[in-house]
């Protein structure tokens, strides 16, 4: 039995099994009373997905149900940053 690891060569492309490239998909900022802008990233490794705070390092295993992911991103931004402005509102 093959390693897990090898490549496999299927019309010209190259995929190599066993090894799943991290993917970053899409994120949620807000605004604090102070002007810092707050992001929570949701980054894909395979088959995992987890949302990420870049201000405090918060972690959230996350399933991708259509909102369910950015409600709980969206409730430690406000709970955790008092951030609340959403910076898309004022493009209206």
């Amino acid at each position: 039995m093959r390693s897990p690891r090898f490549h496999v060569r299927n019309r010209g492309l190259r995929c190599t099994l066993g090894t799943m490239p991290t993917t970053l998909i899409p994120s949620l900022s807000r605004w604090d009373q102070h002007g810092r802008e707050h992001v929570v990233r949701a980054h894909r490794a395979g088959i995992r997905r987890t949302l990420r705070c870049g201000t405090c390092g918060w972690r959230k295993a996350a399933r991708f149900l259509p909102y369910l992911p950015w409600l709980k991103a969206e409730s430690h931004l406000m709970e955790a940053h008092q951030a609340t402005v959403d910076p898309a509102a004022g493009r209206a």
